[in-house]
């Protein structure tokens, strides 16, 4: 990557995780609800039985609900568990008693009760982002988790989760940067150009 564009992705993430701080809890609040409303609505979501998730960051959108409902139903739910540079896997777990805050606070899964899933038994990933672009490129935190990962979900819809002033025309991006097929925000879903399999 050149010096340039990493600056220019610096820049561009900084800017865009103003745009999602600045938003007030009630406003995180009301977005999440419908969110959440529109996700169960979605076909190709209540269609899939093996979903990877993720446990939202305070200013995120919220899906500590969003899991407890996958659960409800009957969906086979995992969330990420950091296992190296740029390395992330998938474990499953069948409780929210299961979750506890790690390091940072985030949810993660106990150690005990973590199941591992191979990334290609996955059929739908809720992708969270810094931005996303409106043809599906996405803009992570920079440290090469999802894209790596990604790579190996090979039959998984992916659905970027994210508040609407995260969505752009376009961001800096690599050709190896992560594409989703769907972006979810609180204004409804639009769907990207098909992605390169």
């Amino acid at each position: 990557m050149t010096s340039d564009l990493t600056e220019s992705k610096r820049l561009f993430r900084k800017n865009a995780l103003k745009n999602r701080r600045a938003l007030s809890d009630t406003e995180r609040n009301t977005y999440s609800s419908t969110i959440k409303r529109l996700l169960f609505d979605f076909p190709p979501f209540r269609q899939a039985k093996r979903i990877f998730a993720f446990a939202s960051m305070p200013d995120e959108v919220h899906t500590k609900e969003l899991l407890a409902q996958m659960l409800e139903e009957g969906k086979e739910v995992s969330i990420p568990l950091v296992t190296g540079p740029r390395k992330m896997e998938a474990v499953t777990f069948s409780s929210m008693k299961d979750l506890v805050p790690e390091k940072y606070g985030i949810l993660t899964v106990k150690p005990e009760k973590r199941k591992p899933v191979e990334p290609s038994a996955l059929d739908f990933i809720l992708v969270p982002g810094v931005a996303f672009s409106k043809d599906g490129v996405r803009l992570g935190m920079g440290g090469g988790y999802y894209d790596t990962f990604l790579e190996r979900a090979v039959s998984a819809y992916r659905l970027a989760v994210v508040y609407g002033c995260q969505v752009f025309d376009t961001v800096p991006s690599e050709p190896w940067d992560a594409r989703v097929d769907a972006i979810l925000t609180e204004q409804g879903i639009a769907f990207c150009p098909e992605r390169q399999k």
